[in-house]
């Protein structure tokens, strides 16, 4: 699977998603803290849950899953 490089307009547009599709059994945005915490610097990485990635993307989840080792790091 090619991912293309991330661009404004498709950060942008994955905030709306995170901020319309998972919400918490109460409501809130369920990611919206952490996705908001990747403004600084120091931040790069969001954790989701798998499911909701499947639900998502299921392409991208099933890519994961067959070549996870390709985006492992050993140190």
């Amino acid at each position: 699977m090619d991912v293309p490089p991330p661009t404004a307009a498709a950060a942008n547009a994955g905030g709306d998603v995170v901020k319309d599709e998972f919400r918490t059994a109460d409501g809130e945005v369920k990611y919206g803290r952490d996705a908001e915490e990747l403004i600084r610097p120091e931040r790069n990485t969001l954790l989701v849950s798998f499911s909701d990635l499947e639900r998502f993307n299921q392409e991208l989840a099933t890519t994961i899953q067959e070549e996870y080792y390709r985006y492992t790091c050993i140190y």
